[in-house]
């Protein structure tokens, strides 16, 4: 039995050998052949990668025509609604470069009722019935000391940048709600966003438009305590707000608010300091605070140079603070050259202002951090759209637990890098005068 398995498996062996070399005899080559086999395959797989990737470069091609297409379309509907008089988002248009809103930006008959006529003036030589009787009035029914149209405000740079939003739930500026001051210590504030509706493809902006996403807050009620942090603390708060991870957000306290709460602090309570010539306990709002998380860029909205820069240390003070002199032409390009000019050989196609076309306007930048004043000497450049600093944190910004920029705008040349950001009720006609509403640079906020 053995032999027969030996034989039958010496059979097996040679049968497996002659086949084997009848294969080979019949390629007449076996390496050769096994070669020519693998680069077959190979150069079949490199033309299939390479019809895989004309297929991926030929899609991503019809989809950027198509995006492109799409947005076009949604500028085009953009334009037309426009041109159709569309309402305007909650937060007005751009900071520092939108119009003002059709119907949204009328006030009411309760806002626009005047101090009655007296004796004596307010101010640059006008009369105290200028003034509104009521507080929070809306823009455009306060004076505006500097002339500044419409042209020139879409011309001016941002102070703020805002971040943006598509969203169809948008009414005029006016009429969006504000939001207590007290919230947003709570972590409540928020900002307005855009309405959550159905889901729509990120390509489809029918009806939507891009709007300011940010918060307008109401410190009528706002106490000091939940807003001024004691300088002793300001650091360690300063630190545990990073370890947690706040910074702040995005939001505008409003111009003439009367704050008697928020102003708490002995700077506010003294009624013989002097800021430039007002006294009195100071609770009246009068310039416009635009928040933003800490390190927010702050813009210069105009060319100008540096009044003054330096550090206010009181509580509720402006910490890190930066004056600049900017000068404005009183009648805007466009406005001249439509105006009637006689036809003479020396008439010029372009408005050169002169001296008597400008007017000078000193604008105050506070609350920044430390490093904004560094190099700030009085008689630097500043550029149109130069960053002039960063939003501070509350252990720079003079204690105030929100971060934001305190923007004021002022007729007079102030003494120093300081202006009353507050004034007393009895002297608001006259600061309503020299501070004018920051809304005629920076837009309809609110």
């Amino acid at each position: 039995k053995m032999g027969k398995r030996r034989r039958g498996g010496g059979a097996s062996t040679s049968r497996h050998l002659s086949s084997t070399g009848a294969a080979n005899g019949n390629n007449g080559n076996g390496p050769d052949s096994a070669a020519s086999g693998l680069q077959s395959a190979v150069n079949r797989q490199a033309q299939r990668a390479a019809n895989l990737g004309s297929m991926l470069i030929y899609i991503g091609v019809v989809w950027l025509i198509v995006g492109i297409l799409v947005k076009l379309g949604n500028n085009a509907r953009d334009s037309q609604a426009a041109e159709g008089g569309a309402a305007s988002p909650p937060n007005g248009t751009l900071i520092g470069g939108g119009e003002k809103s059709g119907e949204g930006g009328k006030i009411s008959s309760s806002s626009t009722t005047f101090s009655p006529p007296r004796a004596g003036t307010s101010g640059s030589g006008t009369p105290s019935e200028l003034i509104l009787r009521d507080t929070l009035g809306s823009m455009g029914s306060y004076p505006d000391p500097f002339g500044i149209t419409d042209d020139m405000r879409r011309d001016f740079h941002p102070v703020v940048k805002f971040p943006e939003v598509w969203t169809d739930d948008f009414a005029p500026a006016s009429e969006a709600a504000a939001v207590s001051g007290d919230s947003i210590q709570a972590g409540e504030q928020g900002s307005t966003g855009a309405s959550k509706g159905r889901w729509r493809s990120p390509w489809d902006r029918r009806g939507l438009r891009k709007i300011p996403n940010y918060s307008i807050i109401d410190f009528r009620e706002t106490s000091g305590a939940s807003q001024l942090v004691d300088p002793v603390r300001a650091e360690e708060v300063a630190r545990e707000r990073r370890r947690a991870g706040f910074r702040g957000e995005y939001g505008v306290g409003r111009y003439d608010e009367d704050r008697s709460q928020l102003y708490s602090s002995e700077m506010f309570k003294d009624e013989s300091r002097d800021v430039d010539g007002y006294k009195g306990a100071r609770t009246v709002h009068v310039g416009v605070d635009l928040g933003g998380p800490v390190g927010t860029k702050v813009y210069s909205f105009e060319d100008g140079v540096v009044h003054s820069a330096g550090y206010n240390p009181d509580l509720g003070d402006y910490g890190h603070v930066i004056v600049v002199e900017h000068t404005l032409a009183s009648v805007s390009l466009g406005d001249r050259r439509n105006s009637p000019v006689e036809e003479t050989d020396d008439t010029l196609d372009v408005f050169y202002p002169t001296e008597k076309d400008h007017k000078r306007v000193w604008a105050l930048y506070g609350h920044l951090d430390a490093k904004s004043i560094r190099g700030k000497s009085p008689g630097k450049r500043i550029r149109k759209g130069q960053v002039l600093g960063r939003i501070g944190d509350v252990h720079e910004n003079g204690g105030w637990y929100y971060p934001h920029v305190h923007f004021q705008l002022s007729t007079e040349e102030p003494e120093t890098h300081d202006m009353p950001g507050a004034v007393s009720l009895a002297d608001r006609p006259r600061a309503l005068m020299n501070y004018a509403d920051p809304r005629i640079v920076l837009g309809e906020l609110y």
